[in-house]
Protein backbone atom coordinates (compact mmCIF):
# COMPACT_ATOMS: atom_id res chain seq x y z
CA UNK A 1 0.00 0.00 0.00
CA UNK A 2 0.82 3.87 0.21
CA UNK A 3 2.12 2.93 3.65
CA UNK A 4 5.19 1.41 2.21
CA UNK A 5 6.33 4.00 -0.79
CA UNK A 6 9.55 6.09 -0.74
CA UNK A 7 8.81 9.42 -0.68
CA UNK A 8 12.70 10.77 -0.77
CA UNK A 9 14.21 8.78 -3.58
CA UNK A 10 17.57 9.75 -5.47
CA UNK A 11 20.36 9.13 -7.87
CA UNK A 12 23.28 11.11 -8.87
CA UNK A 13 26.48 12.21 -9.64
CA UNK A 14 29.05 13.68 -7.61
CA UNK A 15 32.85 15.30 -8.07
CA UNK A 16 35.23 14.17 -5.53
CA UNK A 17 37.78 16.31 -4.86
CA UNK A 18 41.22 16.02 -3.19
CA UNK A 19 44.14 19.00 -2.26
CA UNK A 20 46.83 19.11 0.53
CA UNK A 21 46.08 21.19 3.33
CA UNK A 22 47.75 24.77 3.59
CA UNK A 23 48.18 24.97 -0.12
CA UNK A 24 46.73 26.76 -3.15
CA UNK A 25 46.41 25.85 -6.59
CA UNK A 26 46.96 22.13 -6.24
CA UNK A 27 44.03 19.40 -5.95
CA UNK A 28 43.12 15.83 -8.03
CA UNK A 29 41.94 17.03 -11.52
CA UNK A 30 38.35 16.58 -11.60
CA UNK A 31 38.44 14.56 -15.09
CA UNK A 32 40.45 11.99 -12.85
CA UNK A 33 38.04 11.49 -10.34
CA UNK A 34 34.22 9.73 -9.97
CA UNK A 35 31.54 9.71 -7.61
CA UNK A 36 27.55 8.27 -7.52
CA UNK A 37 25.34 7.92 -5.15
CA UNK A 38 21.98 7.05 -3.61
CA UNK A 39 19.83 9.10 -1.06
CA UNK A 40 17.01 7.34 0.52
CA UNK A 41 15.38 9.33 2.82
CA UNK A 42 18.10 10.92 5.16
CA UNK A 43 20.53 7.79 4.29
CA UNK A 44 23.63 8.29 1.72
CA UNK A 45 25.47 6.05 -0.20
CA UNK A 46 28.13 7.38 -1.82
CA UNK A 47 30.63 5.40 -4.37
CA UNK A 48 33.94 7.43 -5.66
CA UNK A 49 37.60 6.75 -7.17
CA UNK A 50 39.98 8.82 -7.33
CA UNK A 51 42.25 7.35 -10.78
CA UNK A 52 45.70 7.61 -11.18
CA UNK A 53 47.00 10.28 -13.48
CA UNK A 54 50.91 12.36 -14.55
CA UNK A 55 52.52 14.14 -11.89
CA UNK A 56 50.32 13.18 -9.13
CA UNK A 57 52.66 14.74 -6.68
CA UNK A 58 53.00 17.86 -7.72
CA UNK A 59 49.98 18.89 -9.24
CA UNK A 60 48.13 17.52 -6.15
CA UNK A 61 50.53 19.09 -3.38
CA UNK A 62 50.37 22.57 -5.47
CA UNK A 63 52.03 25.45 -3.35
CA UNK A 64 51.95 22.79 0.31
CA UNK A 65 55.00 20.81 1.46
CA UNK A 66 54.80 17.24 1.09
CA UNK A 67 54.02 16.52 5.06
CA UNK A 68 51.24 18.51 4.11
CA UNK A 69 48.03 15.92 5.18
CA UNK A 70 45.39 15.60 2.26
CA UNK A 71 41.86 16.75 2.63
CA UNK A 72 39.03 15.03 0.12
CA UNK A 73 35.90 16.14 -0.21
CA UNK A 74 32.61 17.24 -2.53
CA UNK A 75 30.01 14.86 -0.84
CA UNK A 76 27.02 15.52 -2.43
CA UNK A 77 25.18 16.42 1.18
CA UNK A 78 26.44 17.23 4.33
CA UNK A 79 27.30 14.49 6.77
CA UNK A 80 24.75 15.21 9.79
CA UNK A 81 26.64 13.56 12.76
CA UNK A 82 30.29 13.00 13.21
CA UNK A 83 31.84 9.81 11.53
CA UNK A 84 34.21 7.66 11.76
CA UNK A 85 34.30 5.14 8.37
CA UNK A 86 35.02 1.59 8.79
CA UNK A 87 37.78 0.31 6.40
CA UNK A 88 36.07 1.94 3.08
CA UNK A 89 38.10 2.28 0.46
CA UNK A 90 41.42 1.33 -1.16
CA UNK A 91 44.48 2.89 -1.63
CA UNK A 92 46.36 0.92 -4.77
CA UNK A 93 49.56 1.74 -6.54
CA UNK A 94 50.31 0.68 -10.08
CA UNK A 95 53.89 0.12 -10.25
CA UNK A 96 56.24 -1.22 -7.01
CA UNK A 97 57.67 1.38 -4.60
CA UNK A 98 55.59 4.26 -6.26
CA UNK A 99 53.85 5.01 -2.50
CA UNK A 100 55.88 5.44 0.08
CA UNK A 101 53.48 4.16 2.28
CA UNK A 102 51.88 1.27 0.66
CA UNK A 103 49.17 0.56 2.62
CA UNK A 104 45.91 -1.41 0.91
CA UNK A 105 43.19 0.00 3.23
CA UNK A 106 42.10 3.89 4.35
CA UNK A 107 38.77 5.13 6.64
CA UNK A 108 37.73 8.86 6.80
CA UNK A 109 37.00 10.73 9.01
CA UNK A 110 34.14 13.21 8.87
CA UNK A 111 32.87 15.98 11.11
CA UNK A 112 29.20 17.09 12.25
CA UNK A 113 27.55 19.12 8.91
CA UNK A 114 30.27 18.66 6.57
CA UNK A 115 31.37 17.81 3.22
CA UNK A 116 35.14 17.01 3.64
CA UNK A 117 36.48 13.98 4.22
CA UNK A 118 40.03 13.12 6.20
CA UNK A 119 41.94 9.85 4.78
CA UNK A 120 43.42 7.85 7.47
CA UNK A 121 45.88 4.62 6.78
CA UNK A 122 44.64 1.62 8.59
CA UNK A 123 46.96 0.95 11.24
CA UNK A 124 47.28 -2.22 14.22
CA UNK A 125 46.81 0.28 16.59
CA UNK A 126 43.60 2.18 17.86
CA UNK A 127 45.00 5.63 16.20
CA UNK A 128 45.40 5.15 12.17
CA UNK A 129 48.10 7.65 9.77
CA UNK A 130 46.73 10.49 8.02
CA UNK A 131 47.29 10.56 4.51
CA UNK A 132 49.73 13.13 3.09
CA UNK A 133 51.07 14.37 -0.25
CA UNK A 134 54.24 12.53 -0.36
CA UNK A 135 52.34 9.23 0.03
CA UNK A 136 51.32 10.14 -3.83
CA UNK A 137 53.02 8.58 -6.60
CA UNK A 138 50.83 6.35 -9.05
CA UNK A 139 48.12 5.93 -6.50
CA UNK A 140 44.48 5.37 -7.20
CA UNK A 141 41.64 5.31 -4.25
CA UNK A 142 38.31 3.58 -4.74
CA UNK A 143 35.50 3.10 -1.87
CA UNK A 144 31.90 3.10 -1.07
CA UNK A 145 30.34 4.34 2.55
CA UNK A 146 27.16 5.37 3.83
CA UNK A 147 26.31 8.50 6.43
CA UNK A 148 23.22 9.94 7.53
CA UNK A 149 22.58 13.66 6.46
CA UNK A 150 20.12 16.48 8.02
CA UNK A 151 18.65 17.37 3.94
Amino acid sequence: GTANQLEDYEEGTWTPTCHAAGGSSGGWPSANTVGYYTKIGRLVHVMFAYEDFTDQYDTVRGSAGGSAELTMGGLPFTCQYYLYTPHVATWGYNYPNSLSTATPSLYFYISDNSTQMLPYFVRDNATGERAIVSNLGQAYIRGQFSYITSQ
